[in-house]
């Protein structure tokens, strides 16, 4: 086979690698779309397969790959508010209104582009009261229950006495940590404390709801950390994350 032949042959397996990723990205609904997916782009650094969801006034991340970081995305001129720390499924990107375009910074690739009404605006050709946007009447808000995310510490980074050192290969802690927490809460649920417990163990309550306890004893291994958000007596929603740590308190 001629060096020409071996060339060409090369570049159609990366097509058609290229096409078979594309492909087996998540659904996605038809008023989001993808950018930059042409032939160059598998030459360069890709999109990252993110899955989006549309939902009102803001955007679900239905699926995402280890290792991305919000601080990698660029909102450019758009009116919502992101996240911060790892790009996580069950993230929410929120108070969307407008031309929404979010940009991976890297490769400068669209990661998303879509439309949310703006308050005032009638988008319902049915809607007999275009200036009512009371959000009170909005049944599909009310019904969004609350997340809790554990925003620190982060999934596979290494803490030293809670300053955030560097990339690791799982959620290192050495000394004490502050453990900090994001709550999305679109239906206005009456919170009124949340839990902190290290392996089922209640450790803290925090009736102040303040979103953040340091975590500081005497302790080693690997020890699982899980915050729940309470209404009253009722757990509503909780997260968890699995770190390794050292802390003999010797400082």
């Amino acid at each position: 086979m001629s060096r020409i032949a071996k060339i060409t042959l090369g570049l159609l397996v990366l097509l058609t690698a290229g096409i078979v990723t594309a492909n087996a990205l998540p659904p996605i609904i038809n008023s989001i779309t993808f950018g930059n997916n042409n032939v160059s782009s598998w030459f360069q650094e890709a999109t990252p397969a993110v899955g989006w969801l549309k939902e009102t006034n803001s955007i679900l991340i239905t699926l995402a790959p280890d290792g991305l970081s919000w601080s990698n995305v660029d909102k450019r001129d758009s009116n919502c508010t992101l996240p911060t720390g790892t790009i996580d499924g069950g993230d929410y990107i929120t108070n969307c209104a407008g031309n929404i375009i979010l940009v991976w910074k890297p490769s400068n690739s669209v990661l998303i582009q879509c439309d949310f009404p703006i308050a005032g605006e009638n988008t319902d050709p049915n809607d007999t009261n275009p200036g009512d946007t009371d959000p009170n009447n909005n049944p599909e808000d009310q019904s969004v229950i609350p997340t809790i995310k554990i925003t620190k510490p982060e999934e596979k980074t290494l803490y030293f006495r809670n300053i955030n050192i560097k990339s690791s290969d799982m959620t290192r802690i050495v000394g004490y940590i502050d453990i900090e927490v994001e709550i999305y809460n679109p239906s206005d649920v009456k919170i009124t404390c949340i839990k902190y417990y290290i392996d089922d163990i209640l450790k803290c309550t925090d009736e102040t709801v303040s979103c953040s306890w340091t975590w500081d004893e005497k302790i080693r291994g690997e020890h699982t950390i899980r915050v729940a958000a309470f209404s009253s007596d009722e757990e509503i929603c909780s997260a968890e994350i699995t770190v390794s740590i050292l802390n003999l308190q010797l400082l």
